[in-house]
């Protein structure tokens, strides 16, 4: 697997740093075959903000592509001609999560310099988790950069958290909700609106996979262990995160 982090400068006073670039919109060109539930990877992606496009085969790959500049494409190994629009890509400098079997992956590699590789069967989050990996979010739509409050700073591009200074490594829903809470500290979230803000799209999802989630972050950051936790319930109010 092969990805390079953006590397961000820290605020120098803290607080969110926003990134004025208006052209990563988020769309990504989608190379799937019948075998991979596109449905489902479709909701991931727009439940993330990124725009997907589908393209069910590799035919007129390398003319669409020189047309319409995605900012990545999800190529999947074992269709026609896909290693030599694996090629294409990497000539073109448009980043692919390239999904395959280890045998495909493994050839794939002198030809998938700026890819990231995922070993099928692969569940859409983790297709999502790897298109933002290789773009970042969409900053577009008004998202910073970095929030740096001190005691928990986000680098949104490279989707990492450090917690009094302390790396953290959290699953996707539970970076999500901690981004959101983040966006405004000190200022209590609903739990309707914050399920609707980290499960866009998605109809099945309940306040109690919400809250159900909101346990295993405090858990992960700590919270059980401190005496004034970051995240608090305010009852009737919702969640907020406590950096005061």
């Amino acid at each position: 697997m092969a990805w390079f982090p953006l590397v961000q400068e820290r605020p120098r006073n803290g607080g969110i740093e926003h990134r004025d670039d208006h052209s990563r919109h988020g769309t990504t060109l989608l190379i799937l075959d019948v075998s991979i539930d596109m449905p489902a990877v479709v909701l991931s992606l727009k439940a993330r903000g990124l725009r997907p496009i589908m393209m069910p085969l590799v035919e007129d790959g390398k003319e669409i592509v020189a047309r319409w500049r995605p900012q990545a494409v999800v190529l999947q190994a074992g269709l026609p001609d896909w290693l030599q629009l694996l090629s294409f890509l990497g000539r073109r400098g448009i980043p692919c999560v390239l999904l395959g079997t280890s045998a495909q992956l493994r050839a794939a590699a002198r030809h998938s310099a700026n890819c990231l590789h995922l070993l099928l069967p692969a569940e859409p989050e983790e297709i999502t988790e790897g298109v933002q990996l290789l773009i970042g979010p969409p900053s577009a739509q008004g998202l910073p950069s970095v929030i740096d409050l001190g005691a928990v700073r986000i680098d949104l591009h490279a989707r990492t958290v450090e917690v009094d200074g302390i790396p953290e490594v959290l699953p996707p829903k539970e970076f999500e909700i901690l981004v959101q809470l983040a966006l405004q500290p000190g200022r209590p979230l609903g739990s309707t609106e914050l399920l609707g803000r980290v499960w866009r799209g998605s109809e099945s999802a309940t306040v109690d996979d919400l809250h159900t989630r909101i346990w295993r972050l405090r858990r992960m950051i700590g919270d059980h262990k401190r005496i004034k936790p970051l995240i608090v319930n305010r009852r009737g109010f919702g969640y907020l995160l406590n950096v005061a």
